[in-house]
């Protein structure tokens, strides 16, 4: 009688995982099922599900913000507050969709600037350590900047690996070297490295 019920009342929902969709028996309704086989499949799917709705509805906002967002360092504008709260209903799906938004746009000057004056404003400290190969991108762009922006991103998070990489930037633009030798100085003095 029990395995009529679960048999009446189960179906197979498509799982992606990477780029394959598999069958996962689940037994219930909607997001809410029960998988009697793995918990992490409702995980996987609702991260899917996530995943479906940034692309759909967060990137064309994104997209539309780039050309009448406002940019004044230190200060969030629109993108800045749409992208927080996308980090607090899932932050690792959020900041891979992110990553990969952002090397689609990598020839689109405005998306680029939008992302990296977003990220510099949050004041979401996790955001700092998800959106760190983002930063490092932006390092290594040509627009003074977006570099600056990397700097900056970067900045807000004091650690010795932060400290080598910012040793290790090159520009010849003399402000930015200044403010990059400025950053190292308070991350010695704050991370007690010594000088030799």
């Amino acid at each position: 009688m029990i395995e009529d019920y679960l048999q009446s009342v189960s179906t197979y929902v498509p799982i992606r995982i990477g780029e394959n969709y598999y069958p996962i028996l689940t037994y219930g309704v909607g997001l809410n099922q029960i998988d009697l086989l793995d918990n992490s499949a409702i995980t996987i799917f609702e991260n899917s599900q996530f995943e479906a709705f940034l692309k759909s509805t967060i990137e064309p906002q994104l997209a539309s913000l780039a050309d009448s967002d406002i940019f004044e360092y230190g200060q969030k504008n629109s993108c800045t507050f749409i992208l927080e709260e996308q980090f607090k209903k899932n932050d690792h799906v959020a900041c891979a969709w992110l990553s990969q938004f952002y090397s689609t746009n990598l020839t689109n000057s405005k998306v680029i600037h939008l992302i990296a004056h977003s990220l510099e404003a949050t004041t979401i400290q996790r955001i700092d350590q998800l959106t760190r190969p983002i930063a490092l991108a932006m390092l290594s762009y040509n627009d003074i900047q977006i570099k600056e922006y990397g700097v900056k991103i970067i900045e807000k998070s004091v650690t010795t690996e932060n400290l080598e990489t910012l040793k290790s930037i090159a520009t010849e633009t003399e402000w930015l070297n200044d403010y990059i030798g400025r950053v190292i100085h308070d991350f010695e003095k704050e991370l007690n490295v010594c000088q030799f």
